[in-house]
């Protein structure tokens, strides 16, 4: 998986925004519907009836800093994500990075000459 960066701006304080990102309720109203939650700093998000389940653990949360890492699933296994908050104007910049991904097996055969 090649590693993702967005910077979405909000009209939002910085609390609000870390909320989001920060626990499977945050998770709940805007990633995925199908949340669950444990003790041990785990959240998994359920996709398609729960046909995909994707399990993370939280790594880091702080007052501008949430990462997680994912525990399943083929693309993502492995894989971190990492959101922070930067104010920026009167709102802030939610900055989403995925990096630290597992190498994937290809799935086709690599081109004449490449290696």
């Amino acid at each position: 998986m090649p590693d993702i960066h967005h910077r979405i701006p909000i009209a939002a304080s910085a609390d609000a925004v870390i909320d989001l990102v920060a626990d499977g309720p945050g998770l709940t109203r805007w990633w995925a519907e199908d949340v669950t939650s444990d003790a041990d700093r785990q959240v998994s998000l359920g996709f398609f009836d729960r046909t995909t389940v994707y399990r993370l653990r939280r790594l880091q949360q702080n007052r501008d800093v949430v990462r997680w890492r994912c525990e399943s699933g083929d693309e993502w296994h492995d894989t971190e994500l990492h959101f922070s908050v930067v104010p920026e104007g009167e709102g802030v910049v939610l900055e989403f990075t995925t990096r630290n991904g597992a190498p994937r097996p290809r799935t086709s055969p690599p081109a004449p000459g490449a290696s």
